[in-house]
């Protein structure tokens, strides 16, 4: 398990790396591919939103259904949507919004 303090608000693909973002804006290179790096971070709650993408819902500011959707993070990044995985993420989002 991962601790709470170390997660990342956002991991994103730089082939053939994946750098990930702090909520301090610390940024670091992970040497693994992003699919690797999700299926731990997914246990934690982390969602694919592209195939260059990989947030942590937590910081989440808003969601953009426009062109096709993005995200807006807390640090106002704004990641678009596949559309592979934009139904998806409307259920998952709408699940954490009734808890």
């Amino acid at each position: 398990m991962i601790g709470c303090l170390a997660l990342p608000v956002l991991l994103r693909l730089c082939h053939p790396f994946v750098t990930g973002c702090l909520l301090s804006q610390t940024h670091y290179l992970i040497c693994r591919t992003l699919k690797d790096v999700e299926k731990v971070l997914g246990e934690n709650g982390f969602i694919r939103i592209h195939q260059s993408h990989l947030i942590n819902p937590q910081y989440i500011r808003k969601l953009l259904r426009n062109d096709g959707g993005s995200i807006v993070m807390t640090d106002g990044t704004e990641l678009g949507i596949s559309r592979a995985k934009k139904d998806r993420l409307y259920e998952l989002l709408a699940g954490m919004e009734k808890l």
